[in-house]
């Protein structure tokens, strides 16, 4: 999945969201034929064709990343970087959470539009970062 497909997917299911297909254990199958009709329009051409249980295996990745990054934030000596989408954090503090090392460098770009997505959904800490 490339960055531009991620975000189609993330637009094309905001839209549902306002259109109230999101039900409450998620997206609706339809919302997902949605996702694939629009990679297949606007999507990365080098990759090969995504179907509905790819576009829901990578929401779930997605959906997870962005839980991982919530609850990392959340820990005493974290913070938040909004115009780098990236947690951060003194050099002491990564080394107690060597397990989270990932989020040290890499960034949640569509943190925004996830928080927006998973709002009421999952247990989201949102009140502590807006």
């Amino acid at each position: 999945w490339t960055e531009v497909d991620s975000r189609i997917m993330v637009r094309v299911l905001s839209k549902e969201k306002e259109d109230g297909k999101q039900a409450d254990g998620g997206w609706k199958k339809g919302s997902w034929t949605a996702v694939v009709n629009e990679l297949k329009k606007q999507g990365s051409t080098k990759d090969p064709a995504k179907t509905v249980q790819k576009c829901i295996d990578h929401w779930a990745v997605l959906k997870s990343s962005f839980v991982a990054v919530q609850r990392l934030w959340a820990l005493s000596g974290f913070g938040w970087d909004d115009s780098q989408k990236i947690v951060t954090a003194t050099d002491e503090v990564w080394d107690a959470y060597l397990a989270y090392a990932h989020w040290r460098k890499n960034a949640i770009l569509l943190y925004d539009e996830m928080l927006f997505l998973v709002d009421g959904l999952v247990a989201t800490v949102a009140g502590a970062f807006h």
